[in-house]
């Protein structure tokens, strides 16, 4: 039914890296699971800020913030983000 980040506001310092895990939430109540990053498509707001990997390891670049949107690639409309917090 949804998507959800680890830890969805990371701080990172300029050269840091941090792989993203992201749970599949379900509408029966079952236990949010982690999914498989391959399943999963990244795309970072400012490359200029954080770059993020096709395996979802955000790589800090810059001083700044920056959103991280992350979908489903088999189901699109399922899609969540999280915020990269950079700082020297």
């Amino acid at each position: 039914v949804a998507l959800a980040v680890a830890d969805g506001d990371i701080e990172l310092q300029v050269n840091e890296t941090e792989t993203l895990k992201v749970y599949a939430i379900y509408s029966d109540g079952t236990i949010p699971t982690i999914l498989d990053n391959a399943l999963l498509t990244f795309t970072s707001d400012s490359d200029t800020i954080a770059t993020v990997s096709n395996s979802g390891i955000v790589t800090a670049q810059a001083t700044g913030s920056t959103k991280i949107e992350i979908k489903a690639t088999a189901a699109p409309r399922l899609s969540t983000y999280g915020v990269v917090t950079v700082s020297d």
